[in-house]
C-alpha cells in the first residue's frame, strides 16, 4: 500500500507519516520510540514490540494493536520516564521500567493482559488504565512490582467466585494494593 514508515537511525525511532495507512507484521522488534502522525493509521499485527522510549498517537491517528504485545522497557542511560501520548488499545501491555515510570495522557486499554514487572503507571493527568473487555473477557493483571497512580478499570466474570481480584493502585507514597 501507499505506506511511509521512517526508521530514524541510529536511535531506532519509527514514524508513520500523515495520511498513510500501514500494516506492519512483526514477530519481534526493538525500537526507541513510535509516532503515528496526524491522520495516519498503523496496524501492528500480532508480534511483540519492545519500546525503550515513547509512543505518540497524534490527533486523528490510529494505532491498531489489538493482536499485539507491547513492552515498555527503558534501556536508556540515564534512566528516564517513558510516555504513551494518546489513547491506545493493545492485546497485551507489559511495563518493565527500572527506576522510572510510564506516564500516560489518555486511556490505555489492555484487552487480555497487563503485566506489571517493574515501575509505576502514572495516568493521573488523564485517561485510565483498562484491563479486559467484558465479563466474558475480563482480562488479567500479572503483578510483580509497581502501582497505577490514577484510575484503573477492570472487568469481572459474571459468576459466583472466591477468586480475589487484584487492584495495584496507589498514590506513589507506598503500595496500596486492593482486592475485591
Amino acid at each position: 500500500s501507499n505506506c511511509n514508515v521512517h526508521i530514524m537511525d541510529p536511535i531506532g525511532d519509527v514514524c508513520v507519516s500523515d495520511n498513510n495507512h500501514c500494516t506492519i507484521n512483526i514477530s519481534s522488534a526493538q525500537i526507541q520510540s513510535l509516532e503515528v502522525a496526524d491522520g495516519a493509521t498503523l496496524n501492528l499485527g500480532s508480534g511483540l514490540l519492545n519500546v525503550s522510549g515513547n509512543i505518540t498517537v497524534n490527533n486523528l491517528a490510529t494505532l491498531n494493536a489489538n493482536s499485539s504485545r507491547i513492552k515498555m522497557s527503558n534501556t536508556n542511560s540515564p534512566v528516564t520516564n517513558q510516555t504513551i501520548t494518546g489513547a491506545i488499545t493493545v492485546a497485551e501491555l507489559e511495563v518493565d521500567i527500572n527506576g522510572a515510570k510510564l506516564i500516560t495522557t489518555a486511556d490505555v486499554h489492555a484487552i487480555s493482559k497487563l503485566t506489571m514487572t517493574k515501575g509505576n503507571i502514572d495516568n493521573s493527568n488523564g485517561g485510565k488504565v483498562i484491563v479486559g473487555e467484558s465479563s466474558s473477557n475480563p482480562g488479567l493483571i500479572v503483578h510483580a512490582d509497581g502501582m497505577i497512580l490514577g484510575e484503573l478499570k477492570r472487568y469481572f466474570v459474571n459468576a459466583i467466585s472466591n477468586e480475589q481480584i487484584h487492584f495495584p493502585v496507589g498514590d506513589g507514597s507506598g503500595q496500596q494494593d486492593r482486592t475485591a
